[in-house]
């Protein structure tokens, strides 16, 4: 649903229909379906599987979003755009790795060119020309990028921009987007699951945390109103004194991929340019729309930008670019 507050343009969206009614309501819809396709086997091999994690891993997995209930479908293999599981199924693949896959799965090219690295070694102590290699590549298709840091992962890249707009301005505040994916840096992770209960009010969003996160990372978190101008201004220059970043997802995921309005992106550029503050663009979803990433795609520069692994073929790799 969409919080107006009477602004036609108003973005905080929360979705209520996994309230606990609704919510049991499609559970048993969805297993009423189940059972009629012959999912709820308990002889499946899926089964087994999930019943032998479930012993050795907390909740059975290590990535709570591909898990579903009443057990996953586990992977044997996959090609183009097609995914094999184990009971010998083959499915269209519309996750994708999240849409990492851009070749698909088990692309020629890229399998062989990953053989042929392998078979140089599987890991140094030592850089290597591939670094430098695709630091180049980055650095010729994102306009806003002098230099690359690589990293591991999407949430390490954008840690590692807050780091680096801490130590350049010397101040501790970070300031994100109610309701916006960032990865699992507690500090980004910070107000990405508000809900009704727990949001505050537009012109004053309350910064949410999970209860495994420090109470008083509080206050150095500003929440911010996506495509609320005049209110994210208002909250900006308040704290723009102790205020490091601006961290902003581009095209916002977690808000159902709910586009910037006209001149938002601009006006940040312009706002955080002229108190010092850094702006972050935080790219490991957004940069798959175009060739330069989405900034580009909205006529904006970013300081600093976060990748994952879009990057690297769907491997785990993540960077930080900026000038």
């Amino acid at each position: 649903r969409a919080r107006n507050d009477g602004d036609a343009q108003s973005t905080r969206l929360q979705t209520e229909s996994y309230a606990a009614g609704t919510s049991d309501q499609i559970r048993v819809s969805r297993r009423w379906v189940m059972a009629k396709i012959g999912y709820l086997d308990s002889q499946a091999e899926s089964k087994k599987l999930y019943d032998r994690a479930l012993v050795v891993m907390p909740g059975g997995n290590s990535r709570h979003t591909i898990v579903m209930d009443p057990y996953p479908v586990y992977a044997r293999s996959g090609r183009g755009c097609r995914v094999t599981d184990v009971e010998g199924e083959e499915r269209i693949d519309f996750i994708n790795n999240y849409t990492a896959l851009i070749r698909g799965h088990s692309d020629p090219n890229v399998t062989a060119a990953v053989g042929q690295v392998i078979q140089n070694g599987t890991a140094f102590s030592l850089p290597t020309e591939y670094d430098i290699r695709l630091a180049e590549l980055l650095v010729e298709r994102i306009p806003a990028a002098d230099q690359v840091r690589f990293c591991n992962s999407g949430s390490e890249a954008v840690l590692l921009a807050i780091r680096a707009a801490r130590a350049y301005t010397g101040r501790s505040k970070i300031a994100k987007f109610e309701g916006c994916y960032h990865g699992i840096y507690d500090y980004a992770q910070a107000s990405d699951s508000s809900r009704p209960g727990n949001w505050g009010t537009v012109s004053s969003p309350q910064t949410t945390l999970e209860t495994s996160m420090v109470p008083t990372l509080e206050k150095d978190v500003v929440t911010l109103p996506w495509n609320r101008l005049d209110i994210c201004r208002e909250l900006i220059e308040d704290c723009c004194s102790e205020l490091a970043a601006v961290l902003v997802d581009p095209l916002p995921a977690a808000l159902g991929l709910l586009a910037p309005a006209d001149g938002f992106l601009e006006a940040l550029r312009e706002l955080t340019r002229e108190l010092g503050v850094v702006l972050i663009f935080d790219e490991v979803m957004s940069f798959r729309i175009g060739y330069h990433g989405a900034g580009h795609a909205n006529g904006v520069m970013s300081d600093l930008m976060s990748m994952g692994k879009i990057i690297g073929g769907g491997f785990p790799v993540g960077a930080v670019a900026g000038n």
